[in-house]
């Protein structure tokens, strides 16, 4: 399974591939992402992506919508140019983002689906999460007291 730096790595990869460019495609075989018409997406602009966890949310704009997607034991996001061939069979794919000059494909992961802002915040997987430390340092500020607040409920916990 991929652990927590890797997620980030593949958030750094996929944001530096995506963000600030209009989605040209969007398709996907994942049930939860058809039921959301992943067309919905082209001409969205992928305004950042990042990791929650183990989680990575691709956040578009104008709609405030976020493809979330867990990757679970096998699961992993490849990004290629266009036309260049796939480490892996097409048919494996499950969720395919073109923007600008990328083609960004997720295979196999075990969570593949299309959630508004709301949804987000209610998702038992992520509104669960604290405050993601190395998110917050590299964004120039930890929050230390929140952080400290939520191991002191949890007292029992080993760190």
């Amino acid at each position: 399974m991929p652990e927590g730096d890797t997620i980030h790595r593949t958030a750094e990869r996929l944001h530096a591939a995506l963000a600030g460019q209009s989605v040209v495609r969007a398709e996907s075989r994942a049930s939860q992402v058809r039921a959301l018409e992943p067309g919905r997406l082209v001409g969205q602009t992928v305004r950042r992506v990042e990791a929650r966890g183990k989680h990575l949310l691709a956040w578009f704009a104008p709609s405030g919508l976020a493809l979330h997607t867990h990757l679970g034991m096998h699961g992993s996001w490849h990004v290629y140019a266009p036309g260049q061939r796939w480490r892996k069979p097409a048919q494996r794919a499950v969720m395919r983002l073109d923007a600008g000059e990328r083609v960004a494909v997720c295979f196999h992961p075990r969570t593949c689906e299309l959630l508004t802002a709301a949804q987000v915040a209610g998702h038992a997987g992520l509104s669960a999460l604290g405050p993601d430390a190395l998110a917050a340092i590299e964004a120039g500020g930890a929050d230390l007291a929140e952080a400290r607040r939520r191991l002191d409920d949890r007292p029992k916990w080993a760190i």
